[in-house]
C-alpha cells in the first residue's frame, strides 16, 4: 500500500506542477493583452472552416462562430443562443464536445436569426431557425470545443474531522462545470482489494452528494465519477479520479491499566490528549468506542469524580444510538474543565483463547482427523495477561453435547481423550473465563472440527482368502507403518500375553487367549517391535514403535472372539 501511495503523490504533485505552469503562462498572456480563452478578437487568428460554417480563434477548436450567407461570412447572432446549438456547432466543425461559450461585442456583422437546435441535428443549418428584426441588438458567440465532455470534479468531505477514518461516515461531491444540464451520476470506488461498487443519483444544478456509510477496516479507495447529460443520455463520461485513504481512526484510547480494552477514555483533539468528560454518558456511547477499539462488546462503564482540582477535558456531546463505527461520527467535543471522567469496560480485554490437538496419528487442519482408538489431547491456552482463570471445553456432536471445565495451570489446560470413538467426531471450542477489576470477563476460540476414523494399522491373517468387512481374531500379526504393511519379528524380547491382549481389544476380538512365535521358509523384511506398554492401551502403536528388520519368525495372536 506504501508504494501505491507514493506513486499516487508522485503523480499528484506531477499534476499541481503542470497545473501551475498553465496558470502562470496565462497570467503572462493575460499582462501582454491577451489570454489563453480570448474574450474578444484578436489579429492572428486559427481558423476551421467546413461548408457552411467556420471558427476563428487562437487556438484549435475556441473561438467566434460564423455562418455563410447569400456567400458572405457573419457572425451568430446569441440573444437565444444555447448549450444546444453549441453542440450542433462543435460536431459539425470536428471538434467533438461543447465545452463552454459566451458572447461578445465585435464589430462584424450578424446573421439575424436565431437557431433552435435540439443537439442531435448533424449540421447547424438542419436547424429551425427564425429570422430576426434588422435591428435587433446582437452580440457575437464564442465557442470553446473539446475532444471530451467537460471532465467532472471530485471531491471527498470527512465529516466531524479532518480525514476519512475509519467508522466514520463522509461524502463524495460529483460537480461538473459545463453549460449543459447533467442527468444523473455514477460514483464509482474501487478499494486495494480491486473491490468495486457503484452509486447513482439524479444530478441537481449539475451536483451530486453521496453520503458514504462508514468503512470499517483502512484502505486506499479511487473514487471517480460519471454522468450522463440530456442532450446524449446513457452516455456516460469522466477522466478524473480521487483517490483517499480510509485511515485508521486511533483518537480514543484506554489507559490506566494493563489492557488497552479496561480503563479511563482519553480522546486526541486538537493534537492534544485530554481525558473525556460527560454528564450523560451511557452504554450507547461505551459500544461505540469498545467497537472503536476492536474490543468487542461493552461491559461496564461509569463516570469517576477525582478528589483533586478540576483538570483539562474534552467535553463530549452525543448524538449515539450505539450501533456506530466510532465516537466522533456521532458526537463533538469542546475544551472544557471538569473533575469527571470516562470509564469504559469491553469484552476485548483478553485477547482470544487458543484450540490445538495432540494425537500421534492426527492429519490435517480443517477438519482434523485422528485415528481411533488412539489417545488424543486437546490444548486450551491463552496469553498470559492475567493469572488464574479456568477453561470451559464445549462439545458440539450429532447426538450430544457436552462441556468439561478445568482450571487454567499456567494459562494453560489440557483435556485428555483415551479409547477414542467415532462419538468424539464434532466441533469443538475453548473458552477462558476470569475475573478482571471485579468483573468476569471471558474469551473464545476459534470452532475446531474433528474426526475420527479407525486406525486400521495392525491385521492378523490366519492365511485364509479374506471377504470385505470381515475382522480376522487370529493369525501373524501384521503392523502398517508409513506406507509398510509387515509381520513383527518374534526375536522380540519383550513380546508377551500384554502386548497380545492389547492387539485383540483394538481389534475389537475380546481377550486375548494365546500368543506364540512361528517359523517361516526364509529371512524376509519385518518390522521389530519396541514397548513401553503396560498392557491397558487401547492400539499398540500408543505404546510402542516399529524399526526395520530382517528374521524369519514372526508372532502369531489368538483372540477368544
Amino acid at each position: 500500500m506504501s508504494l501505491l501511495l507514493h506513486r499516487i503523490t508522485v503523480k499528484r504533485l506531477i499534476l499541481e506542477l503542470l497545473c501551475c505552469i498553465f496558470l502562470l503562462a496565462n497570467e503572462i498572456h493575460s499582462r501582454r493583452g491577451w489570454s489563453l480563452y480570448p474574450s474578444k478578437p484578436i489579429d492572428k487568428f486559427m481558423t476551421i472552416t467546413k461548408e457552411d460554417i467556420r471558427m476563428q480563434g487562437t487556438q484549435n477548436c475556441s473561438g467566434f462562430v460564423q455562418v455563410k450567407s447569400n456567400g458572405s461570412w457573419m457572425d451568430i447572432c446569441e440573444s437565444t443562443f444555447t448549450e444546444k446549438n453549441g453542440f450542433v456547432a462543435c460536431r459539425e466543425l470536428g471538434c467533438g464536445f461543447l465545452l463552454r461559450f459566451f458572447s461578445e461585442d465585435t464589430d462584424s456583422d450578424s446573421i439575424r436569426s436565431e437557431f433552435q437546435c435540439s443537439g442531435l441535428e448533424e449540421h447547424l443549418r438542419d436547424c429551425p431557425s427564425t429570422p430576426l428584426d434588422t435591428g435587433t441588438t446582437c452580440r457575437s458567440i464564442f465557442l470553446v470545443c473539446g475532444e471530451k465532455p467537460a471532465p467532472p470534479e471530485v471531491t471527498v468531505y470527512p465529516i466531524q474531522s479532518s480525514n476519512v477514518y475509519v467508522g466514520h461516515p463522509y461524502v463524495v461531491k460529483c460537480h461538473v462545470n459545463a453549460p449543459y444540464k447533467v442527468r444523473s451520476f455514477v460514483l464509482w470506488i474501487r478499494d486495494d482489494d480491486d473491490n468495486e461498487t457503484t452509486f447513482t443519483l439524479p444530478a441537481e444544478d449539475n451536483t451530486a452528494h453521496f453520503f458514504m456509510p462508514p468503512i470499517m477496516a483502512a484502505t486506499l479507495q479511487m473514487h471517480w465519477c460519471l454522468y450522463d447529460f440530456e442532450i446524449y443520455p446513457n452516455t456516460f463520461c469522466s477522466d478524473r479520479r480521487k483517490y483517499v485513504y480510509i485511515e485508521e481512526s486511533s483518537y480514543v484510547r484506554l489507559v490506566g491499566t494493563k489492557s488497552r480494552c479496561l480503563g479511563t477514555l482519553e480522546l486526541e483533539h486538537m493534537q492534544n490528549w485530554r481525558p473525556v468528560s460527560q454528564q450523560m454518558w451511557g452504554l450507547k456511547e461505551a459500544a461505540v468506542v469498545c467497537r472503536q477499539l476492536g474490543c468487542g462488546s461493552v461491559l461496564h462503564t461509569h463516570t469517576q469524580s477525582s478528589v483533586n482540582e478540576r483538570q483539562p477535558v474534552w467535553s463530549f456531546y452525543s448524538d449515539c444510538e450505539g450501533s456506530e463505527g466510532a465516537l466522533l461520527s456521532c458526537g463533538s467535543v469542546r475544551e472544557g474543565m471538569s473533575a469527571s471522567t470516562v470509564h469504559v469496560f469491553c469484552s476485548g480485554l483478553l485477547l482470544p483463547a487458543v484450540i490445538s490437538v495432540e494425537s500421534r496419528n492426527r492429519t490435517g487442519e480443517d477438519p482434523v482427523l485422528v485415528l481411533s482408538p488412539y489417545t488424543f489431547y486437546i490444548n486450551c491456552s491463552v496469553s498470559p495477561q492475567y493469572p488464574g482463570g479456568h477453561f470451559s471445553l464445549v462439545f458440539t456432536g450429532d447426538k450430544t453435547n457436552h462441556t468439561q471445565n478445568q482450571t487454567a495451570v499456567n494459562h494453560t489446560a489440557i483435556f485428555r481423550f483415551d479409547s477414542t470413538e467415532k462419538s468424539h467426531s464434532g466441533i469443538y471450542r475453548c473458552i477462558y473465563h476470569n475475573t478482571v477489576s471485579g468483573h468476569h470477563v471471558s474469551s473464545q476460540s476459534h470452532e475446531l472440527s474433528l474426526v475420527v476414523e479407525d486406525a486400521e494399522d495392525i491385521v492378523l491373517d490366519d492365511g485364509l482368502v479374506q471377504d470385505t468387512g470381515r475382522t480376522v481374531c487370529s493369525g501373524r500379526l501384521f503392523v502398517k507403518e508409513g506406507g509398510s504393511q509387515m509381520m513383527i519379528a518374534a526375536e522380540n524380547n519383550n513380546w508377551d500375553m500384554r502386548h497380545a491382549s492389547i492387539v485383540c481389544r483394538q481389534l475389537g476380538c475380546g481377550n486375548a487367549v494365546s500368543t506364540s512365535k512361528i517359523k517361516l521358509p526364509k529371512v524376509i523384511p519385518m518390522w521389530s517391535f519396541f514397548s513401553d506398554c503396560d498392557g491397558a492401551e487401547a492400539a499398540l502403536l500408543q505404546c510402542g514403535v516399529v524399526l526395520p528388520w530382517f528374521s524369519s519368525t514372526a508372532i502369531e495372536v489368538v483372540c477368544a472372539a
